[in-house]
């Protein structure tokens, strides 16, 4: 499975989409010539951790066992951007909540590393992936059937498939979104476990880290495209099946993936509620934390190249349907005109590993095998041949 490495080429988010020959700005916003603002903690260049766990991925290629079953890593389809997903091969009882467990194809031992308690915590996690990938523990590269995945470039981008690529995002993202709230409200509130600890303030500032008032909140923006494409979608729907029984009523609702990955999330926020005592309340916190991460990390580098496909085939700035990857006003307000989402993100993952103590950045970790397998199949709607 390649997903760690996947589009990484796209890692420069904030500065347009797809590769890096382009210049086009995040923002229209963005005046010509205006330097954009780094962010504290960042330095230049230090975004592109990714990709050097990239090259890592490259220089240690064939290095040690992996399980069997599983594929090798292939930097050159890497770089390409051909993604490959995992096959649920059951879904259990159906009950979202419970898909926390779901059983996939192979299976695998992950390798465990503490990693340099002084790496910023970003370039950690980025170096967890690549152990995770290379020991197969994100899933197998097949669809459901074991047909192969086509190539990136053969992607039909079928403004349908956009917007149901939309819609899912849209449910992951406003369930992530309104956890993390609920999440720091439980924590705060005076009948909270941890109430009058340090652990509640520790806690606080963790989920502020990566809480509305960053400005790197997606759902509206998500609300936003979604207006803009779907009154276009349904003109063409309408002409083409207009000899036909017609589309389906909840076509664009989420997809099974993505409700249940979206229900997984709210649920991990009613955890914190839930929880017995601090060591519990701590967990639930760290794993969404984790979601919060991963859903992130794809839509500020996967999501660039998705993006600069998707403008180009369905003319979407024509129609004012970029707004998922180029509006970020609380950000911009936050930072200043042009702010660089991806360096935003980068400076608060460092912190919130900063933090932490070794063991609670490793609680972290362990959601993220997890999380990038739920995460990775939110594409499936996009990989499709015309």
């Amino acid at each position: 499975m390649v997903l760690c490495s996947v589009n990484v080429q796209c890692s420069q988010a904030g500065q347009g989409f797809g590769d890096g020959g382009s210049k086009q700005p995040r923002s229209p916003a963005t005046k010509p010539g205006k330097r954009r603002k780094e962010v504290a903690g960042v330095k230049s260049g230090d975004n592109k951790a990714v990709q050097r766990a990239v090259k890592l991925v490259e220089e240690q290629e064939g290095k040690g066992r992996r399980p069997s079953g599983t594929r090798p890593v292939d930097p050159r389809e890497a770089s390409r951007g051909k993604v490959e997903y995992v096959k649920v091969t059951d879904w259990g009882s159906g009950n979202p909540e419970e898909l926390g467990g779901l059983q996939m194809d192979g299976n695998s031992q992950v390798v465990e590393t503490g990693g340099n308690p002084d790496q910023p915590f970003y370039e950690a996690l980025a170096r967890r992936l690549e152990l995770l990938q290379k020991q197969g523990a994100l899933g197998v590269a097949q669809l459901p059937g074991g047909k192969p995945l086509p190539d990136f470039q053969r992607w039909a981008f079928a403004r349908d498939h956009y917007l149901q690529y939309l819609s899912d995002m849209h449910a992951v993202h406003a369930a992530l979104e309104g956890s993390i709230a609920r999440a720091a409200q439980e924590v705060a509130a005076p009948s909270s476990v941890a109430a009058g600890t340090q652990q509640q303030q520790r806690l606080l500032q963790w989920l502020g880290l990566f809480g509305a008032e960053q400005g790197l909140d997606r759902a509206e923006p998500l609300l936003q495209d979604l207006a803009a494409v779907r009154p276009q979608q349904e003109h063409i729907s309408a002409s083409s099946s207009s000899s036909s029984n017609g589309g389906s009523s909840s076509a664009h609702s989420p997809t099974q993936h993505a409700a249940a990955y979206a229900s997984y999330i709210s649920s991990l926020g009613r955890l914190c509620r839930a929880a017995e005592g601090p060591q519990e309340l701590e967990e639930a916190v760290l794993r969404l934390l984790g979601n919060a991460f991963i859903v992130l990390l794809m839509h500020l580098t996967s999501g660039g190249r998705i993006a600069a496909a998707a403008a180009q085939k369905l003319d979407l700035a024509a129609g004012g349907a970029l707004a998922f990857h180029s509006s970020y006003p609380v950000l911009d307000a936050r930072l200043g005109e042009g702010a660089k989402p991806l360096e935003a993100f980068v400076s608060a993952t460092n912190s919130l590993g900063a933090a932490m103590d070794e063991d609670q950045r490793e609680g972290l970790m362990e959601e993220l095998g997890k999380a990038m397998t739920k995460t990775s199949m939110l594409l499936m709607p996009l990989a499709r041949e015309a």
